[in-house]
């Protein structure tokens, strides 16, 4: 009985209110903890899993899925809260599933896909305010309908990106993302996105290779980014971000620059601009003070110099400020630090400066805008290239 109201509940909140769920007295339009948030999804998809019938009867063998790992929306990452996320879901849907983390070994034996984004997003029923929208969907593997969907609305809580994405040079926002974003925003019923599926067996080989390079076997993560490497799909700005990470590690500097190389074409072929992080000091045209990040630097535009050289293209350097003092002062400060970086490349490739376009944004992209003056809005201070037609120049 306690499981039929549960059901009914659910229903009746569906038809009342277009798709808003609740148990207890917790609705998915509210904003709530990370653990609250996440009971509630699973909550939820498993009463729409109970509707599909998949096993939950405890004598007889789980259905099995594994965990794409969740990824911010707005930067391209997986988060260190991917593990509370992943074991708080493991225990909640235990009686159903086993979820099984994601390698070549584990999709090959799961039944269904467990996969999420974490967007930051204007909530509608909190004014201008922004929250965290976690959307999570349940996949068959061999059909690619979703079985089950769900959102809600979570606090903030420490953003930190994973090992091999807080190495990585650049914010790995390609099509990928967006096609994991499209199946995860997807609704019970719906066809996951077919490149997605498509690119699962070669997202595990990513996949096991981060997991070995947080544990530092880096000899290890090499063999399955190589493999990755080799196939068709695997020629992505993940894979090269991945492969010049471990040169790096590795301490095989001629490598990890080829990689860095091959990183920017798969770049520029992917959005046509390069966003590398470069940070620069406080009101300041110096980059931030960490040696081992400076040396980096120099390996990025020396790659970037010859890319436009090699290819004779054409680029817009923008520079950007945080959200600290005048507008008049962040638009000068700005497009100095796009001109300094344009100097750096110029020793790579003289004829930078008449293929090239400097301009001082000042904050008017600001992606954190908190005005902290710190390392949290580092990224607000930064340099990128996007390319343009020669005939703008």
């Amino acid at each position: 009985m306690k499981k039929l109201k549960h059901v009914l509940l659910f229903l009746f909140f569906i038809i009342q209110f277009g798709g808003c769920f609740q148990f207890g007295n917790k609705s998915s339009s509210d904003v709530m903890t990370l653990d609250e948030g996440t009971q509630l999804i699973c909550q939820d998809l498993l009463s729409q899993m109970d509707k599909v019938g998949i096993i939950s009867i405890p004598t007889l063998e789980k259905s099995t899925a594994v965990i794409d790992p969740f990824k911010d929306t707005k930067m391209g990452q997986e988060l260190t809260v991917n593990t509370i996320l992943e074991n708080l879901l493991a225990q909640c849907l235990s009686k159903r599933l086993m979820l099984l983390k994601m390698s070549p070994e584990n999709l090959n034996s799961a039944d269904f896909i467990l996969n999420g984004i974490i967007s930051s997003e204007f909530n509608p029923d909190a004014g201008s305010e922004k929250n965290y929208h976690l959307y999570v969907t349940l996949v068959n593997k061999d059909s690619g309908l979703i079985v089950a969907s769900s959102d809600v609305w979570i606090q903030d809580f420490e953003y930190a990106p994973l090992e091999m994405y807080a190495d990585s040079p650049v914010y790995l926002k390609d099509r990928q993302l967006r096609n994991l974003e499209k199946t995860a925003k997807s609704k019970k019923g719906d066809s996951a996105d077919p490149e997605y599926l498509a690119s699962l067996d070669t997202q595990s080989l990513l996949n096991k290779g981060d997991d070995l390079y947080a544990n530092r076997q880096y000899d290890e993560a090499l063999l399955y980014y190589n493999e990755a490497e080799g196939r068709e799909d695997g020629r992505t700005m993940k894979t090269y971000s991945g492969l010049y990470n471990i040169h790096r590690q590795q301490r095989n500097p001629e490598k990890a620059e080829y990689y860095f190389g091959k990183l920017i074409e798969a770049i520029v072929e992917e959005n046509q601009s390069i966003n590398v992080k470069l940070f620069f000091e406080v009101n300041s045209t110096e980059f931030i003070r960490k040696p081992a990040l400076r040396e980096q630097y120099m390996i990025w535009l020396r790659q970037i110099g010859y890319y436009f050289q090699n290819h004779q293209k054409c680029v817009q350097i923008l520079g950007h400020a945080s959200h600290t003092g005048t507008v008049e002062y962040n638009k000068k400060l700005s497009a100095a630090r796009a001109e300094a970086v344009q100097k750096i490349i110029e020793s790579y490739y003289p004829n930078i400066s008449s293929h090239s376009q400097v301009v001082g944004m000042g904050f008017d992209q600001n992606i954190i805008g908190t005005g902290a003056d710190d390392i949290s809005d580092a990224i607000d201070r930064r340099v990128e290239f996007k390319l343009m037609n020669c005939n703008n120049g």
